[in-house]
This record gives C-alpha cells, sequence and structure tokens, in this order.
C-alpha cells in the first residue's frame, strides 16, 4: 500500500475533499484546485491571477477515488497515478509503477498562459514563468523510492510544455512497486 512505502505524502491531504459530479475542488484562500474524473481534461490550480492546467498524458478510463481522498487513474502498462489534492490548493502525483515491463517515463502537459514558459531550476525544481517574468507555479525536484525505500533515479525532461519525468527502474535491482512523485502549487516557491 502506498501509505506504508511513502506515508509523509499523505501529510496535508484534506480531511473532507469536496467531490462535485465531475471531479474534486479543494479551495484554500484564494487558490483553487480541480481534478477531473476524466484524464482527458486539465487538472487546474487557479488563482486571482489566472489558472494552469496539467494533463495526465497516456491515462485511461475514469478516475476512481480512494480512502485518502486520492483520484486514482490508470495507465495501459499497469502503472497508476494517484493525484492528491493537498489543503493548500496545490496537488501531489504519484505514480504507482508496478513492474520492470513498466514504462520508465511519464508524460505531463501543461495549459499555461500565453507565453509562459517551465524553466529548470538548480536544485531540479521546475519554474512555470510568465511571459513577464512572473512566477505562476513551480514542480518540486522529481524523487523515486522501490518498496525498500530505495532512491531510483529520475529526472525531468522539458519539451515545451510537456514535462515528462523519467524513472530508471530498469538500472538496478528494485522492489516493485516503485514511487515517482512530481508535486506542483501556485505557491511552492514564495515571490
Amino acid at each position: 500500500m502506498l501509505q506504508n512505502v511513502v506515508p509523509e505524502m499523505f501529510q496535508g491531504v484534506p480531511k473532507s475533499v469536496h467531490v462535485v459530479n465531475d471531479g474534486v475542488s479543494v479551495m484554500a484562500g484564494e487558490s483553487a484546485l480541480k481534478i477531473p474524473l476524466d484524464p482527458a481534461e486539465a487538472i487546474t490550480l487557479s488563482g486571482e491571477d489566472g489558472s494552469i492546467g496539467l494533463k495526465l498524458v497516456g491515462a485511461e478510463g475514469l478516475a476512481t477515488i480512494d480512502a485518502s481522498g486520492a483520484l486514482i487513474f490508470g495507465y495501459p502498462d499497469g502503472s497508476s497515478v494517484a493525484v492528491m489534492p493537498k489543503g493548500n490548493a496545490s496537488v501531489q502525483m504519484t505514480m504507482v509503477i508496478e513492474s520492470d515491463k513498466s514504462a520508465t517515463s511519464y508524460d505531463y502537459a501543461f495549459v499555461l498562459p500565453d507565453g509562459a514558459t517551465i524553466v529548470p531550476a538548480v536544485g531540479g525544481e521546475l519554474l512555470l514563468v510568465s511571459v513577464e517574468g512572473r512566477l505562476l507555479g513551480a514542480i518540486a525536484a522529481p524523487w523515486a523510492v522501490d518498496s525498500n525505500g530505495v532512491d531510483v533515479p529520475t529526472r525531468f525532461i522539458v519539451s515545451g510544455n510537456v514535462v515528462s519525468q523519467i524513472v530508471d527502474h530498469s538500472s538496478g535491482d528494485f522492489a516493485y512497486p516503485i514511487v515517482a512523485d512530481p508535486y506542483m502549487s501556485r505557491n511552492l516557491i514564495s515571490h
């Protein structure tokens, strides 16, 4: 179970998630998060200065909501991603890689305001920057661990508005499942 491998990721999950007809939403002050049940629709993080969208490339079927409040989306290779709403209207996506036959790359397509870009930062984080140079949000540095808590090599590759998390689980003798995590927030880094 995911909580046993990385229990710290369940901190900050809202006690009550507002479930609407087509997904889940969280409000925190001026910020809002909307996670649709359909992976073809974008997850949106909104604030007073606009919104950022994120699509789970390759996910199939409607999400299920587990007891922790996470939405679980499946992939054709048997992997899944737990999309966890946080109380501050941020979102944590935890990929669960089931076997050595699973993919080593998972893509997240961003829907950004015109002219906005995704810029790598020194510590492995990614910054979402407006055309005017204003920080719109950030993605924390990636991490991945196997079910014994052993670190698995991982990194981001950015191509336009698509962020690929590469999880090199074929490079060692890892215990499955492996979890890999990108965490996104409009307020990850103060501006």
